[in-house]
C-alpha cells in the first residue's frame, strides 16, 4: 500500500491525499499545475501532515542513500 498527497505546485498547498497499491500514484493523471508526492501513512494522521514524520523518513533516506555512495566509493 502507499499513501500520496496532490498539491499545488506553485503554492505548495494540498489538495488531496490518495492510496492505493503499490504503484498507483504513478498512474494518477493530474490536471495541469498539481504535483504528487509519496508520503508515509504516518504522516496523514491529523488534519494536518505530520513534517516531523516526513523530516525523519526523508533524513533516514538521504542517509541510506549516503552510505550506499560511500560503500561504493571506499571499494
Amino acid at each position: 500500500m502507499e499513501y500520496w498527497i496532490v498539491y499545488d505546485l506553485a503554492s505548495g498547498a494540498e489538495r488531496w491525499r490518495g492510496s492505493g497499491v503499490t504503484g498507483a500514484a504513478a498512474g494518477q493523471v493530474l490536471p495541469d499545475g498539481l504535483g504528487i508526492v509519496l508520503v508515509p501513512s504516518a504522516a496523514l494522521g491529523g488534519e494536518t501532515l505530520d513534517l516531523d514524520v516526513l523530516r525523519d523518513t526523508a533524513a533516514a533516506s538521504i542517509d541510506m542513500q549516503a552510505e550506499a555512495i560511500r560503500s561504493i566509493v571506499r571499494v
